[in-house]
């Protein structure tokens, strides 16, 4: 039996395959989508080995604070299963009217959000992304978590899409917003905030 490999050069021309073998454009709106969905799970996956290794000693000062380390893995963990599920879902040739994904994960998402948001002070002003290295990757994938939403929007003009995983998008992209902060702040880093022009 021969090994298999990483290359197939069946994608050398500007096109690919989905599930059932359909072929697209590498330009197609819904690779476009698709592709987002991978790049923002790349994100997630960087800025949870990140807050693996980044310092929370002022966290660690707060007796009542309302997540750990290790509840920021897991979320982010069972975040990166469900963007592949959602992956699996629009690679299908016509996509189902239910996708993986059900409102019970859009209430988890609001209860993790609320507990993220109440471990950082109240938020007054825009605040300029960055803080600690953990906390300005989360604002990275953010801002591709907006993207994503924005590529599945233009899709929705093509194809049937379940508007549960639109929900789950733009509430992910909170979730994601509240972490950062939740993360600088357990850091102890300074927020900056946004002045304007002067």
């Amino acid at each position: 039996m021969s090994p298999s490999r990483l290359y197939t050069r069946r994608g050398d021309s500007g096109e690919t395959s989905i599930l059932a073998k359909v072929r697209l454009s590498k330009a197609d709106p819904r690779l476009e989508t698709i592709g987002t969905f991978d790049e923002l799970n790349a994100t997630l996956g960087l800025a949870s080995t990140l807050i693996r290794t980044q310092s929370l000693a002022h966290q660690a000062n707060q007796p009542d604070s309302h997540w750990s380390r290790d509840d920021l893995i897991l979320w982010l963990t069972t975040i990166q299963s469900d963007l592949l599920s959602v992956g699996s879902y629009l690679a299908q040739p016509s996509p189902a009217e239910h996708s993986a994904l059900v409102d019970q994960r859009i209430v988890e998402l609001e209860t993790i959000i609320d507990r993220l948001d109440a471990a950082a002070p109240p938020l007054q002003n825009f605040i300029l992304p960055g803080g600690s290295v953990a906390s300005a990757q989360l604002h990275v994938a953010r801002a591709v978590c907006r993207r994503a939403e924005r590529c599945l929007v233009r899709l929705c003009n093509e194809l049937l899409i379940d508007p549960v995983v639109l929900r789950y998008c733009n509430r992910l992209s909170d979730l994601l917003f509240a972490a950062a902060r939740a993360t600088a702040h357990a850091a102890g880093a300074t927020e900056t905030i946004w002045k304007g022009h002067q």
